[in-house]
This record gives structure tokens, C-alpha cells and sequence, in this order.
């Protein structure tokens, strides 16, 4: 089976050069579903005679593919069929003796990423240590393919659809580590860009893994991305990079580390654009939110009152921006019992979310979970499971079954089964929430 999977692999590739291109694609990414109009503007960087009828009508014809015809029209493969591919670009690289770098297309000119792309062939050959011209060229060759790639995904910053991302990046991740693993991988890749371009590439990588709970692989975006800032010490760019290592070692537990980089951040910016700017409250509310969490509940309400009075001046007050002020400082009531002022906060932030947002935002979903956890409290069980699952069916929409935030509210739900002497119920619900924490946690 696998000899004639790889056998029609070779064949497909040297018959038509749109599924050459999109295997080298998946020899660096996952064999998960991957939207086909990212594999089209893959293919048209580097070959703008091609259009999209021809290239979907190849993968169509092409019985190694997977294809759905919904409307976000996704591309897989099985995995014996994806393992082939990484065997063939793999043999292929080593192979190719004629290496051609102007082959990359550039958003700019051809001639730019070529002269950029010398700069990242020239790292790669100082820092690796080869085993003869084979293995130079194979490693150029890697850069090279792997510099398409990161192109291609950075496609999904335009998407909704942001969570199928993650396999492809957890899977480049590895591969780009298996095949250049004398350095850091990320940062040598990131030398044939430019330095914005690149920053905005890694930067929405890892927020974007961040969100989805993978915060280790997101940490290593924001750090390579923060050593190619490393000569610019007061500049934005390296505050917004601290703010997301903060949040990454925030969900991680790490709060002592993130406070750290929250308040480099903010001690940048407030130097940059003066102490009224409204991006120090994204700052003032993250510091807030490690007080919170370590029970430093005056200090928390503090710094989410500079928040939200930076907000309310400079936005006005009924941005959604102000509901995330309120809902935090309804958190610090609510942790000091005080559950009529928590519960006050909660609705007017969930009375601009709801005017200002579609209905099936996260952000809604936050407020539901939270007037539950009143209502839980002051024993209006049922008001308070009504809430829970309305938050619910929003987080596993948005956000997929196997998210934190889906345990959470399973957790919310199996406490009210819990009170009302339901235990099989609670017990369901619970063990929904445990078995995700133990995978993502």
C-alpha cells in the first residue's frame, strides 16, 4: 500500500507542477483539513499564470486529496498519503542540484526577497554543519519551502476559521526543528523577510496559539520573535511582544513572570505615547488580572479602575472595550462576595456586548458564564444553569469542544447538578471538564 501511495505521489509531481507545489506545502504542514483557497494563493506566489479553476480542478482530479464541497471547501489527506508526500520532498531536496532563490515570489519585487533570501541561505550555511553539498543544498532547500509556508498560513490572519490553523502550526513547528536542528529554527526562517513583516507573521502566530490553549508553541513565536526586536529596547513592537508573553505565562499559571512582562510592556508605552494613551489599559487590566488571581483584590480593583477610566475618556462609554472593564471590576466584587455589585457589573457588561456584538461572540459567552456563577450563589439554581449553557453553546461554536473555557462551563453546569443532589449529572459534567484540562492543562 504505502510503495504505491509513494509510487503515485512521484508520479503526480512530475506529471503537474500545481500538485508538486502543494506537496511541498503539506511536507511541511499536517494532513488536517487546510482551506483550498490557501493552497491556491499558495501556488499563485509562486506562479501567477496559474488560476484558481486550474489549481482546484487539479486537486479535484487528484485521488490523493480529500475535498469536501462545503463552503469553506477544505483539503486533507490520509496519513499514509501525507507520510509519502514528506518522504518525496524530503528525497526530492536532496536530489535537486540546480537551486534557484529567485523562484520566490514577493508581495514587493522578486529581486528584494531574492537579496533577502541570500542573507537567510548565507545564516543557514554559517550556522548548520554539513555533511557535503547534498546536505548544504537539502537545508537551502528546507529554508526555502519553509519560507512558502509561513506565507501560506499567515493567510488564516484574513480568516474566521482561525482554530484550523493549529495542527498545520504545531506540525511546521516539528518539522522545521527535525529538519534544521543546529539552530533556532523560527529565527533563521525569519531572516529572508522583512523585520515588520516577519514581526507580523510570528506575532499573530502566537496569539492565535495562544487562544487556542497551545501556550508553549506560542511562547516560542513571541521569544524568536522578541530576539529579532532585540536591538530595538524601547520600541513598541517589543512592548506588544512582552503584553503576549504575559498572557501566555498567564494561562500557563506562571503569574509572577507574567506580571513582569505586563508591566515591561507597559512601562514601554506609557514612555511612547504618554499615560492616557488607550492601549496602557490593556496593560493596567492584564496587571490587574494577576492581583486578581493571587487574591490581591484592592490592588486588582485599582488597577482595572485606571483601565476602565482610560477607556471611558478615550473610547466612550459604550464600547465594548468599557464592557471589559466592567466585567472585570464585577469579578472583584464577586471574589469579595458582594454579589448584588458583581452582578450589577456584569449586566451593563453584558448590555454592551450584546448591542455592540453579534450574539454568539466569546465575550458574550464570558458574562453568561459569570451572571450564572451569581445566580449559582445566591441559589437561583435554575437562572443559573440557563446562563451556564447559553455560554456553553457559544464557547464549543466559537471556540471547539476541547478548550478550557468549554471545561469551565462544564464545570459551572456540573455544580448546579451537583447542588440540586443530581450527582450522575454532576458527575457527567465534571468529567467532561477534567478530561479537557488533563489534555490542554
Amino acid at each position: 500500500m504505502s510503495a504505491a501511495v509513494s509510487l503515485a505521489v512521484e508520479t503526480s509531481a512530475e506529471n503537474n507542477f500545481i500538485l508538486n507545489h502543494t506537496f511541498n506545502l503539506f511536507s511541511l504542514i499536517s494532513f488536517e483539513p487546510l482551506p483550498v483557497d490557501i493552497i491556491v494563493k499558495y501556488i499563485q506566489e509562486l506562479d501567477q499564470n496559474c488560476d484558481k479553476e486550474e489549481i482546484t480542478l487539479a486537486l479535484k482530479d487528484c485521488s490523493l486529496f480529500l475535498l469536501n464541497e462545503t463552503e469553506d471547501c477544505d483539503v486533507w489527506l490520509h496519513r499514509v498519503v501525507h507520510e509519502a508526500i514528506k518522504l518525496f520532498s524530503d528525497c526530492k531536496e536532496t536530489e535537486n542540484k540546480d537551486y534557484h532563490p529567485s523562484g520566490i515570489a514577493s508581495k514587493r519585487t522578486k529581486v528584494d526577497f531574492a537579496s533577502r533570501f541570500k542573507n537567510v541561505v548565507q545564516h543557514v550555511v554559517r550556522a548548520f554543519h554539513f555533511k557535503g553539498r547534498d546536505d548544504k543544498i537539502k537545508k537551502v532547500e528546507v529554508a526555502r519551502r519553509a519560507q512558502n509556508v509561513l506565507k501560506a498560513l499567515f493567510r488564516f490572519a484574513y480568516r474566521d476559521n482561525k482554530i484550523k490553523i493549529i495542527p498545520h502550526l504545531k506540525e511546521f513547528n516539528t518539522a522545521v526543528e527535525k529538519l534544521l536542528p543546529e539552530q533556532d529554527s523560527l529565527y533563521s526562517l525569519s531572516l529572508a523577510f522583512e523585520k515588520l513583516d516577519i514581526y507580523e507573521i510570528y506575532l499573530f502566530f502566537g496569539k492565535t496559539l495562544n487562544a487556542y490553549c497551545e501556550y508553549k508553541l506560542a511562547l516560542k513565536f513571541h521569544e524568536t520573535n522578541l530576539e529579532i526586536w532585540r536591538d530595538s529596547e524601547n520600541h513598541i513592537y517589543r512592548a506588544r511582544i512582552f503584553n503576549e508573553l504575559g498572557l501566555s505565562y498567564a494561562r500557563m499559571g506562571h503569574f509572577d513572570q507574567a506580571k513582569d512582562y505586563y508591566q515591561r510592556a507597559l512601562e514601554i508605552e506609557e514612555k511612547q505615547l504618554g499615560p492616557d494613551h488607550v492601549d496602557l489599559a490593556k496593560f493596567y487590566n492584564n496587571i490587574g488580572g494577576v492581583y486578581c488571581t493571587k487574591g490581591d483584590l484592592n490592588q486588582a480593583k485599582d488597577y482595572y479602575q485606571r483601565a476602565l477610566e482610560i477607556k471611558d475618556k478615550q473610547l466612550g462609554p459604550n464600547h465594548v472595550d468599557v464592557a471589559v472593564n466592567y466585567n472585570n471590576i464585577g469579578s472583584v466584587y464577586y471574589k469579595k462576595g458582594d454579589l448584588d455589585q458583581a452582578k450589577d457589573y456584569y449586566q451593563r457588561a453584558l448590555e454592551i456586548r450584546a448591542t455592540q456584538l453579534c450574539p454568539n461572540y466569546v465575550d458574550v459567552a464570558v458574562s453568561y458564564n459569570n451572571i450564572g456563577l451569581v445566580y449559582s450563589d445566591k441559589g437561583d439554581l435554575d437562572q443559573a444553569k440557563d446562563y451556564y449553557q447559553r455560554a456553553l453553546e457559544i464557547q464549543e461554536k466559537q471556540l471547539g469542544p476541547n478548550h478550557v473555557d468549554v471545561a469551565f462551563s462544564y464545570n459551572n453546569i456540573g455544580g448546579v447538578y451537583f447542588k440540586k443532589g443530581d450527582l450522575d449529572q454532576a458527575k457527567d459534567y465534571y468529567q467532561r471538564a477534567l478530561e479537557i484540562e488533563e489534555k490542554q492543562l
